[in-house]
């Protein structure tokens, strides 16, 4: 049927076929959308080939939150997709995909297909391939599509380990645009290629964390045929590859054909083991030309064969080896057979360096100066000799974290350029020419302090006043509220103000796996820029944002969020947590796309949202303080949509936003929540058209014009009342002792409100609704207890 939509529904038990093929033991779907189902214990066929056990994916708009466990595709015949058989599957994301059967993709089978497919945020556990074919295996997933993005998924415990299986995690045995990114392989098991094989493919494979993963043949990863997909700033630790024929490699092994080229870039690969049956505790390029560039090996020697790198071991091939470190085997680099240019890497504390090749008249016998080489850290400190020192000629432009090479006069040597792992800024008492970042020489300006702290490092701001845009690209934390004599900190007391003068939005966080945190600031003067939209903070292009403790007041948008525009990403929650988001002013003015079909119009019209617009998800928006803010196209206080998934809306006030709107709803916002909000002042409290899903209820309405809009009908458990403010012209929203939303709201899992007091208050008892928990509710009276032994 066309456009069904399954939600809720538990499936299980059923068989499609007994004797001939089966499609889709529990469920068959055409354009279909399945959301938050329990798909178990389902079979495709009895014995005869089977196809999906639990989901035959014929054509699926969306598969998010389901749980498929225990399916099979075939019994006692061939079969493909034990949990899912996927020829469309648009878009799968949060499933749990577990404990499934098939010859091959255990878990998820990806059929020959020429569009966008998309595997987000699932988890694929303890799934089995059975088959023993050539191309068999594919223990969590085994795909043969053209382009499918697999971004973000957790990996563990599946197996393909019959004959010759391939891919313990994941086979990949075709297409040109596969994406495999931001990944966690763990403990799976398979023949050849413990976490991935890939056999005949191209596309990427970047960024993933594969741990812990067995095979005969490549722990960790394992290239075949005429595989050569891009491969960057991937973590290969703790494999092992038993060994079988004298082949292991523990972390990579590749066997590709006669003239393919295989290029590592950024890679840590380390503590992997090659057991007895086989050499290459960190790679073996058993055949193939191998390309190794700012890499770093180390100490891959857990098993009985512990060299680094093994290159042409029975086939000839042509190899470079430029910019990696070497440290901790029996032997560095190993050259059977074939050419090799080796040059600019650092061996340390190997038993042998290199044989049968030279090392390059630029080689080093440095100490890496690891930040924590015993426990897996392996920046480079900043006093490390190998700062500088690789050849800049290479084209490798980001490390490993995706930080920019080259910092300073020459990249780094291996897969980390070093930067500061935290940084000092300070308005008063720094400067950026001569201060080197430390607590005791601060940066002056926090762009500085930015671009001189690595990814996942932090950024300390100190009171004062910085005139100055922010953009951030990379995940880091920016934290203000210091005092720079000691770096204590009290945000209330040290306010830091981050003031763009007009200059644009005041921060900017945009980019792909970029996720920030930014707290403890006043964010003010800001000028929308991102197609007018987003004046104090705006968050775009797939990044996520913690937002907490702020004040975010009088920014202007010509067209929507004034204060925050967050357009969020499909792969992580955003968080607006405890913020204090003020006088900001949106006009509502849509700038036309200067191309057709410009990206970065977000919403393709005038933009909502005085205060904060939405405009993708997940999100959770908690405790904060929402006044006084203006919009042209209405949603004075808040505007929302949840196009990529759930967006909660808790525990906020939102009080006399403009004479309009307190919150607007969007046509898409059909998976949003509102729960514990107080909405005070408005001409209509909430008000906006969606498609039926989003919820809402346990909310506090008072002296709005119209508390719903007409065609919203209110909660069963709205309040409605005077909530009490201390102050409410000045901006003091602590609700009185006495406020009817003290003790009323429902439990939705916040513990706290936003000054940090716990939630509830006292512990066992109901919330209150709104920003502020009261310390107590002096109407409830608590006997004590006394206990008397017996």
């Amino acid at each position: 049927a066309d456009d069904v939509i399954m939600t809720d529904n538990e499936i299980r038990d059923n068989v499609a076929a007994v004797d001939g093929e089966g499609y889709g033991g529990g469920v068959w779907a055409y354009f279909a959308t399945l959301q938050g189902n329990r798909i178990l214990s389902n079979t495709a066929s009895v014995n005869g080939d089977g196809y999906g056990g639990g989901v035959y994916g014929d054509y699926v708009l969306e598969c998010d939150d389901n749980v498929v466990q225990g399916n099979v595709a075939s019994e006692n015949a061939d079969g493909s997709g034990g949990g899912i058989y996927a020829i469309y599957l648009k878009s799968a994301m949060g499933n749990t995909i577990e404990g499934n059967v098939a010859a091959r993709g255990g878990g998820v089978y990806f059929e020959d297909y020429a569009g966008k497919l998309v595997f987000y945020n699932n988890t694929v556990a303890h799934n089995e391939a059975t088959g023993n074919g050539a191309l068999d295996g594919g223990g969590g997933i085994a795909s043969e599509a053209d382009w499918v993005e697999i971004v973000g998924n957790h990996f563990y415990n599946n197996t393909a380990q019959v004959g010759y299986a391939l891919g313990g995690g994941l086979l990949v045995t075709a297409g040109e645009r596969h994406i495999v990114r931001d990944n966690m392989f763990e403990a799976n098991v398979a023949s050849l290629g413990g976490g991935i094989a890939v056999y005949t493919a191209t596309g990427t494979i970047a960024n993933n964390t594969i741990v812990g993963n067995n095979a005969l043949v490549g722990g960790g990863m394992c290239l075949l045929g005429r595989a050569s997909p891009e491969l960057d700033g991937n973590v290969v630790m703790s494999n092992t590859a038993a060994g079988y024929a004298s082949l292991a490699g523990g972390g990579v092994f590749v066997n590709v054909d006669d003239g393919v080229a295989i290029t590592l870039t950024n890679h840590i690969v380390a503590k992997n083991a090659a057991g007895s049956g086989g050499h290459g505790g960190g790679v073996f390029c058993f055949r193939g030309d191998c390309v190794f560039l700012n890499n770093t090996i180390v100490d891959n020697d857990r098993g009985v064969y512990d060299e680094g790198v093994i290159l042409g071991s029975t086939h000839g091939g042509t190899h470079k080896v430029w910019n990696n470190i070497i440290v901790g085997h029996s032997i560095g680099i190993q050259l059977g057979i074939g050419t090799a240019s080796l040059d600019y890497n650092d061996y340390y504390a190997n038993s042998t360096d290199v044989i049968g090749v030279s090392w390059g008249a630029h080689h080093r016998t440095d100490d890496p100066s690891f930040d924590d080489r015993t426990g897996g850290d392996y920046h480079l400190a900043l006093g490390s000799a190998l700062i500088d020192q690789g050849d800049s000629g290479v084209d490798v432009p980001l490390d490993f974290e995706g930080d920019p090479r080259p910092r300073g006069g020459g990249i780094d040597i291996g897969a980390d350029e070093a930067y500061r792992a935290e940084s000092y800024v300070s308005e008063s008492t720094g400067n950026d020419s001569t201060g080197d970042g430390s607590s005791s020489s601060p940066f002056a300006t926090v762009m500085k302090g930015l671009g001189e702290t690595r990814t996942a490092g932090t950024v300390y701001v100190a009171r004062g006043l910085y005139t100055e845009t922010v953009a951030i690209t990379r995940s880091v934390q920016l934290l203000g509220g210091y005092k720079e004599d000691d770096w204590s900190r009290d945000i209330a007391g040290n306010v830091t103000t981050l003031d763009a003068e007009s200059g644009g939005t005041v921060v900017a966080i945009h980019g792909g796996a970029v996720s920030a945190t930014i707290e403890g600031f006043t964010i003010t003067g800001g000028e929308a820029d991102y197609d007018d939209s987003g004046g104090g903070i705006a968050v775009y292009s797939e990044a996520t944002a913690i937002i907490r403790y702020n004040t975010i007041t009088d920014n202007h948008a010509l067209n929507g969020g004034a204060g925050v525009m967050l357009w969020g990403s499909e792969l992580q929650e955003s968080v607006l947590d405890s913020n204090r988001i003020c006088s900001n002013e949106a006009d509502g003015v849509f700038p036309s796309p200067t191309v057709v079909g410009d990206p970065k119009a977000v919403m393709q019209g005038p933009e909502p949202g005085g205060g904060v617009l939405l405009g993708g998800g997940p999100v959770l928006v908690v405790n904060n303080l929402i006044y006084g803010n203006t919009a042209g196209a209405g949603g004075d206080g808040m505007a929302l949509s949840a196009y990529y998934g759930p967006v909660r809306i808790y525990h906020n006030t939102v009080v006399d936003n403009g004479s309009g709107e307190g919150i607007r709803l969007m046509g898409t916002a059909r998976q949003a929540s509102l729960h514990n909000n107080l909405i005070v002042g408005h001409g209509v409290g909430i008000t906006g058209s969606t498609s039926g899903q989003a919820v809402w209820d346990y909310n506090g309405l008072y002296d709005n014009a119209v508390d719903y809009a007409p065609g919203l009908e209110g909660g069963a458990h709205d309040l409605h009342g005077p909530p009490l403010f201390a102050d409410r012209a000045g901006s003091d929203f602590h609700i009185h002792t006495v406020s009817p939303m003290a003790g009323r709201g429902m439990d939705v899992g916040i513990e706290a409100d936003f000054e940090g007091d716990a939630r509830p208050l006292p512990v066992g008892s109901r919330p209150d609704i709104g920003a502020d928990e009261l310390e107590q509710n002096p109407s409830r009276v608590y006997l004590p207890l006394v206990l008397r032994g017996g």
